[in-house]
């Protein structure tokens, strides 16, 4: 075999295969302080939820729950009150699912809160019932979730659609 074609082929299987030719994953003490930094209160706090959970998938429990903390500061900032209480549903289900049920709470109760908030009918819906699902699953409270259901329900109904009405 010509030496040349082997060489190239030697080359060509090393360079070629595993290489890390794709973009470094920072790590989660960079992707932390990167969410640190964000402006936006509701990224920040949907960022520093998602660090909070890899932190908890590799043992470290105590920066899970201060990334969590933070993240709860976070979506209190928020002014607008869907994405508030967006924001507040998805911190305390991640409060819930590294087992922090009195963390989570009040936050659940502070997400209600902010969807009673709402003005507009049909932007209470899904709040509402991410509020109603999460209650139930994570809370095991059934009730408590059909109470937010059957908010749910009522801002469905008040809903007007000329549209419709007009046929």
């Amino acid at each position: 075999m010509n030496w040349r074609i082997l060489t190239c082929l030697v080359l060509i299987a090393t360079l070629g295969c595993g290489g890390n030719s794709g973009p470094k994953q920072k790590s989660v003490a960079e992707q932390y302080k990167a969410a640190l930094k964000l402006t936006d209160p509701v990224r920040r706090a949907h960022e520093l939820t998602k660090v909070a959970e890899k932190q908890n998938k590799v043992g470290d429990g105590l920066a899970a729950q201060t990334s969590l903390a933070t993240a709860a500061v976070a979506a209190k900032e928020v002014t607008n009150p869907s994405s508030r209480a967006t924001s507040l549903i998805i911190v305390a289900a991640a409060y819930c699912r590294l087992e922090r049920m009195s963390d989570a709470k009040p936050l659940f109760n502070a997400a209600a809160t902010a969807a009673d908030e709402i003005k507009d009918a049909d932007a209470k819906i899904a709040p509402l019932t991410s509020l109603a699902a999460s209650t139930g699953t994570y809370l095991k409270n059934p009730e408590l979730g059909a109470e937010y259901l059957q908010k749910a329900e009522t801002a469905a109904e008040a809903i007007v659609n000329p549209t419709i009405k007009a046929s």
